[in-house]
């Protein structure tokens, strides 16, 4: 027996699903649609040479039978094409091959039906299926780690610290020479003790403050304001005359420049000319009149 998976079917339906055809019962089965042709794919793990293919239906006509050799289910061959007869309430059982054929693929092509339905209840396929060839990987030689180098996973690597401990406290002898263990001691102490007396004073000073700095900080304030107030109360002979000369009104500024320049004479345009503003000449003597001084006999 060879095993097989229906990897495609035209008609599906959940309660007589495709699969059936090959759990090997009569009693479920596939059901196709009301319209033909109907096919099944039936695939293989690999190529295969069958020497009987037992197929179960009813309400078949007629079908084909497709073989392929490709690990793809393409380029389908045609191994035979057959006619059913019908019985009423009986399977139609049926033999498709008569030798061995070489597949790896299998379609089953329903072309016509007595009826609008038809099933297909069981496919058994007997032959031998061949072990797929075995792919051909190189050899890859895998070399051990020289030993000097491998570690166990037990010893754990503890670096000399007794060299290092060695080399830190050389370099820090050669750099500065550290005192003797009493003198160390009495330096610290010392040390603490001026720290002390440092911010003692620094609290000291920042509590006194000297009244006299006080009192000179708030005199040269005041002096500065009173600076201020004599600059503006500077009184410049502009600003003198400024406040010494009373108000003058223009307008009595210009009634008395023209009593001072006596009376005047109005001019007329000619009507040739464009009209303009008024021109205002102050009035000559009696002996310039026109332009032109009188005579003695005019005086007569």
């Amino acid at each position: 027996m060879v095993e097989g998976k229906v990897v495609y079917a035209s008609s599906h339906d959940p309660n007589f699903p495709p699969s059936a055809v090959l759990d090997g019962k009569s009693d479920t089965y596939w059901v196709s649609g009301g319209l033909f042709p109907q096919q099944l794919v039936i695939s293989m793990p690999g190529l295969a040479t069958l020497s009987g293919i037992q197929i179960s239906t009813y309400n078949v006509k007629s079908m084909v039978l497709e073989r392929s050799v490709k690990n793809q289910p393409t380029d389908f061959q045609e191994v035979t094409n057959k006619e059913l007869e019908h019985r009423e309430g009986r399977l139609q059982e049926s033999s498709l091959v008569s030798e061995a054929v070489p597949a790896q693929h299998l379609r089953i092509i329903i072309k016509t039906g007595y009826d609008h339905f038809c099933s297909v209840h069981r496919v058994q396929l007997s032959g031998q299926l061949h072990e797929p060839p075995a792919s051909k990987t190189p050899k890859t030689s895998v070399t051990a780690a020289p030993s000097a180098l491998s570690v166990p996973s037990n010893d754990v690597i503890k670096p000399d610290l007794r060299k290092t401990s060695t080399d830190s406290s050389f370099s820090q002898r050669s750099r500065t020479k550290a005192p003797p263990a009493e003198l160390s001691s009495s330096w610290a102490n010392d040390g603490i003790q001026n720290e002390d007396e440092d911010d003692e004073e620094e609290e000291e000073i920042e509590v006194e403050k000297d009244p006299d700095e006080i009192q000179k900080l708030t005199e040269h304030d005041d002096s500065e304001e009173e600076v201020i107030d004599n600059n503006r109360n500077l009184i410049t002979p502009l600003n003198y005359q400024m406040s010494e000369a009373p108000p003058v009104n223009m307008m009595q500024t210009s009634a008395l420049r023209m009593v001072q320049a006596g009376p005047v004479t109005v001019s007329q345009r000619s009507p040739s000319r464009r009209p303009g503003p008024l021109q205002v000449q102050p009035r000559q003597p009696d002996e310039f009149i026109y332009g032109m001084p009188l005579s003695e006999d005019d005086d007569d």
